[in-house]
């Protein structure tokens, strides 16, 4: 399997996610883009699920060896390590781009402070 775009990243979650977090995946989605690294030292894209009694789940997708993926569901997002600014990454933009380009450099500033 191989992951393009937002499409073909939404239906491997359609797939592979449990109940609860599967309904919330139909119910609401907001692709917040690729992160490097994303868990520990790998890389990989955060999709925010949404219930609709608003009840939500952080869903990391991890890219493995052989075109297989993998889902960790996660406490945070890592906004410092978000390279959705990234040229010719079209999946790593996530669905709001500026927002989460100014979420990264807001933490890199305090940081920096």
């Amino acid at each position: 399997m191989i992951i393009r775009d937002r499409k073909e990243l939404i239906d491997f979650l359609q797939e592979t996610l449990i109940r609860s977090p599967l309904r919330a995946l139909l119910n609401k989605n907001e692709l917040l883009g690729g992160f490097n690294p994303m868990l520990e030292s790998e890389p990989g894209w955060i999709v925010l699920v949404t219930s609709e009694t608003g009840k939500e789940w952080l869903i990391g997708v991890l890219p493995g060896p052989g075109r297989k993926f993998k889902i960790r569901y996660l406490d945070k997002v890592p906004w410092e390590n978000w390279v959705g600014n990234l040229p010719y990454r079209e999946l790593f933009r996530g669905d709001n781009p500026d927002e989460y380009e100014a979420r990264r450099s807001n933490i890199l500033q305090d940081k920096e402070l």
